[in-house]
């Protein structure tokens, strides 16, 4: 109570008509739940940052700034930073995994969806219009005959990438479709184009 009324007596805009008690009841009514800590951190912000009493919004701005700074507070912010690094670290390792070509098909298989995406993103594996996933050759250190016969399998990849997104498209009937792509059977490039991504194919032609 203290402290609002110390920010009630702060200026007021020109529009402003509310003041005294009633500034004060509402300033309990809104912030009263908050504890101690971070009506403390409204207080200071507020005469460090506001010329005039500020409105409700501009408060609970700046209370979203303000964090817990007690023990319990503290670990868990603690532990989710750890296990976010643990996280990244575990990307990070498949990433590099994926970029070497190391994991087989079945690991390849058994990777979370968002690694996946991640892993054909970086150019190291070839979505499929069935939602499956497969090794991208790296063509970096290939001889002039094995990339010729890449871009053979590459040509061959594509009609068969052609092929399997015609047949899925003409078993299912159009209302199907979508719900398939929010299910992650049916690749949503094939659903947003009506064609298969080809630019990715023919980037992969040009490469090798």
């Amino acid at each position: 109570m203290g402290i609002a009324r110390n920010l009630a007596n702060m200026p007021r805009r020109s529009d402003d008509e509310v003041s005294g008690e009633l500034r004060i009841s509402l300033f309990v009514r809104d912030f009263g739940k908050y504890p101690k800590a971070a009506i403390n951190f409204l207080h200071d912000a507020v005469r460090r940052e506001c010329k005039f009493f500020p409105d409700a919004k501009i408060c609970f701005d700046i209370l979203d700034r303000w964090e817990r700074c007690d023990g319990p507070a503290v670990a868990q912010r603690i532990a989710l930073l750890r296990a976010n690094r643990e996280r990244q670290a575990r990307f990070d390792d498949t990433m590099t995994a994926l970029k070497a070509r190391a994991l087989s098909q079945a690991e390849i298989d058994a990777l979370p969806a968002g690694v996946k995406r991640a892993g054909e993103t970086h150019g190291y594996l070839w979505c499929w219009p069935n939602g499956s996933y497969t090794v991208r050759k790296d063509t970096a250190l290939m001889s002039a005959e094995e990339l010729e016969q890449n871009r053979a399998e590459v040509t061959a990849m594509r009609r068969e990438w052609i092929s399997i997104s015609a047949e899925m498209t003409a078993q299912q009937p159009l209302g199907n479709i979508a719900s398939m792509a929010a299910g992650g059977s049916l690749s949503a490039k094939v659903i947003q184009q009506g064609t298969p991504p080809t630019k990715t194919y023919e980037n992969a032609l040009r490469e090798a």
